[in-house]
């Protein structure tokens, strides 16, 4: 059995009759045989200009009525975005977030993690420990070479990662990685002076310098940052001084 279950209480329309079609009509490589089946059709009635209409639902199989009762009580997953740009779903119990971006756009996951990508796409994140996430992503369109997806974490750094989208008889697939987010234990605060930080020039036409002069050897993160707070650029030192 399946069921359908629907968080927000809203005006449900079920119709139950015999259908034809054949596989033709969606795939003119398949044959032109007629089929007619008994089958239901469950919609919402949104009328014929309806505007900032939304609908929710989760189709659950293998389920018997008094476990759909209960799945309704106790709906293991929230949706954190459902609008023509973004529709993002979570599932805090296994750390899994499904999202669907129709442009490039952020979602704030939880307080602790947001996601970011460059492109529409279609992104699954996974945590899989305290600082490594995976990620796969997908590109239903087909029209990507490249998708860049950029995870946040509480304290607005974060990493960013490049998908080479799959071409050819490929296209479309998906594609996954890891991503880690910096663990920041101890966070020291120094003035730009004792760095000798420079910034040149300024104004800039995008392309510009950033020098800086450390005497003890350190593991150092360079984030820069655009003027609307979002990451644009991350680079890791090791052992750097100079």
């Amino acid at each position: 059995s399946i069921a359908y279950i629907f968080p927000e209480k809203k005006t449900i329309v079920l119709k139950a009759q015999t259908q034809s079609g054949s596989w033709y009509n969606i795939n003119n490589s398949q044959p032109q045989t007629v089929f007619s089946k008994d089958v239901f059709t469950l919609y919402f009635p949104h009328g014929k200009t309806p505007v900032n209409a939304s609908y929710q639902y989760a189709v659950v199989p293998s389920i018997s009525p008094t476990e759909a009762a209960n799945y309704y009580k106790n709906i293991p997953f929230l949706v954190l975005k459902n609008t023509s740009q973004i529709q993002a779903v979570n599932y805090p119990g296994i750390g899994v977030t499904g999202i669907v971006f129709y442009e490039p756009g952020t979602v704030a996951i939880n307080g602790s993690l947001s996601v970011s990508v460059n492109r529409s796409c279609i992104l699954l994140v996974k945590k899989v420990s305290n600082n490594k996430y995976s990620v796969t992503i997908a590109d239903p369109e087909r029209t990507q070479a490249q998708i860049v997806c950029t995870l946040y974490n509480k304290n607005n750094i974060g990493n960013s990662y490049t998908f080479k989208m799959p071409s050819g008889d490929n296209s479309g697939k998906s594609v996954s990685a890891t991503i880690d987010l910096p663990i920041i234990s101890n966070v020291e605060y120094v003035d730009k002076d004792s760095l000798e930080l420079d910034i040149y020039p300024q104004p800039s036409n995008g392309v510009f310098n950033v020098s800086f002069f450390t005497d003890h050897s350190s593991d150092l993160i360079i984030y820069i940052f655009d003027n609307l707070g979002k990451m644009v650029y991350m680079e890791s030192l090791r052992n750097y001084t100079g």
